[in-house]
């Protein structure tokens, strides 16, 4: 199945996709590979969205480098820019709200 994906994610007729993976620590089978086929396929083309807990083995295998922006919303950490950025969101979609 990834050689499948992988190959339709490598079409350069492809515009640019976002794939979303929510509690990649709950995944237990072939964690690893799967890690290993985010990165390999990581492009400009193929942005990731990843959510997990703070899991060490995840963690280096996803570390940041030229290619990849990593940001944490741990609240600890970015409490401010969290902050910030989900009052913005509540405001445009309020100001949505109130041209209807």
């Amino acid at each position: 199945m990834s050689d499948i994906l992988g190959d339709m994610l490598e079409d350069l007729n492809l515009k640019v996709t976002y794939l979303v993976i929510n509690a990649l620590n709950k995944c237990i089978i072939n964690l690893l590979k799967l890690l290993n086929f985010i990165v390999c396929i990581s492009s400009g083309r193929v942005k990731w969205l990843l959510t997990s807990w703070n899991e060490i083995t995840i963690k280096r295998k996803l570390r940041s480098d030229d290619t990849r922006i990593r940001l944490s919303l741990e609240l600890k950490v970015n409490v401010i820019q969290v902050s910030y950025t989900v009052k913005a969101y509540i405001n445009v979609k309020l100001s949505g709200l109130k041209s209807l």
